[in-house]
């Protein structure tokens, strides 16, 4: 039960790169990556990039909840990329595709910016 978080400044994005599973044991791992993004260098789009997502719970889609609030209080936007297809079966049962903003690639989720 480990959750990694690895920042990257791109050109017009802050990526945050996840690998594990977002539960409540993990919930601060992400929280302090965010805490960290929201303090920092300010770019008008954050990407979570979840292709090592392995899991969420809805601990984990409450927490996802609570930094889109935050960013977007921020200014700023917050989208997804590179679900893996449980991962998206999740959002789209619980509708949360209609929230969030959700790419297939990295590629993708910076473009949209444009």
């Amino acid at each position: 039960m480990s959750l990694t978080t690895e920042i990257k400044v791109k050109d017009s994005a802050i990526v945050c790169y996840i690998e594990g599973r977002i539960i409540y044991e993990t919930e601060s791992i992400l929280k302090a990556a965010f805490d960290e993004i929201l303090s920092g260098i300010t770019k008008p789009l954050i990407i979570i990039n979840c292709q090592g997502l392995s899991y969420i719970n809805s601990s984990g889609i409450g927490l996802l909840v609570r930094i889109l609030k935050d960013v977007r209080g921020s200014g700023r936007s917050l989208c997804l990329c590179n679900l893996q297809p449980s991962i998206n079966d999740v959002f789209r049962v619980t509708n949360l595709n209609q929230v969030f903003r959700i790419f297939p690639t990295e590629e993708e989720a910076i473009n949209s910016q444009i």
